[in-house]
């Protein structure tokens, strides 16, 4: 069912979320909105079954159920992020395939499975290929989780979402943001690739501003994740 509130700043009533889905909440805007459930509160037992919006830094600014679309997410390609986990810890679901003339098939979900596929077609194990497409992981929630804010993350294949309950859990996230970052950064200090010849001096500076914007976006990402783990009730 649908979650309803009051928004304080203006009285408007506000859909923040589906059940224990607050989609349209951010964990520090618990206090902008007057709600029916008690569970919106600084109570860790009765905060854990939440789920709230990921603070975007390019969201920052937005009230209350003003969130276009549920949870937003920031997309990535993380080698390797899957394969960190034993098998069976994380619950991946299945993908479905359209064949020809009406044909489906539920297939697991292959980043949760990659030994039931083959990179090469061989005549026997089903063949995965990506056409387009690089994004394996999907940044869209945090939850209040054993007295931290930690974490969740979806599958792009499956859709299905994970509590990364420890700060290592992330670090290939971490790891991945910095190197965006980083390339950035580069770019600003090199502008190898900004402009063409005969860029003008005001031109080609506003182009590695823009880089160096882009930077500091991928930091305060990494930033609220650790502040998440950082923070007690």
């Amino acid at each position: 069912m649908g979650e309803d509130a009051r928004r304080k700043s203006d009285g408007q009533q506000v859909k923040i979320g589906t059940c224990e889905s607050m989609y349209y909440l951010r964990f520090d805007q618990r206090g902008d909105v007057d709600y029916r459930w008690p569970a919106l509160t600084d109570s860790t037992e009765k905060l854990d079954p939440f789920l709230y919006r990921f603070p975007d830094p390019k969201e920052d600014g937005t009230l209350p159920g003003d969130y276009d679309g549920a949870w937003g997410g920031i997309k990535l390609s993380v080698d390797g992020f899957w394969s960190q986990f034993e098998p069976g810890a994380v619950d991946h679901g299945s993908i479905q395939v359209h064949g020809h003339d009406g044909y489906h098939f539920n297939c697991p979900c292959p980043e949760g499975n990659p030994d039931m596929y083959v990179t090469k077609y061989d005549g026997t194990k089903p063949h995965v290929f990506r056409n387009g497409g690089t994004t394996n992981v999907v940044i869209n929630a945090q939850r209040w989780y054993a007295g931290r804010l930690v974490l969740v993350v979806q599958c792009a294949a499956c859709q299905r979402s994970i509590r990364l309950a420890e700060l290592k859990d992330v670090q290939g996230i971490l790891d991945h943001l910095k190197k965006y970052a980083d390339g950035h950064r580069w770019e600003a200090e090199k502008g190898w690739n900004l402009g063409g010849p005969g860029t003008a001096p005001h031109i080609l500076e506003q182009l590695k501003a823009n880089e160096l914007k882009k930077a500091a976006y991928w930091d305060e990402v990494a930033a609220r994740i650790i502040a998440g783990y950082n923070q007690t009730a």
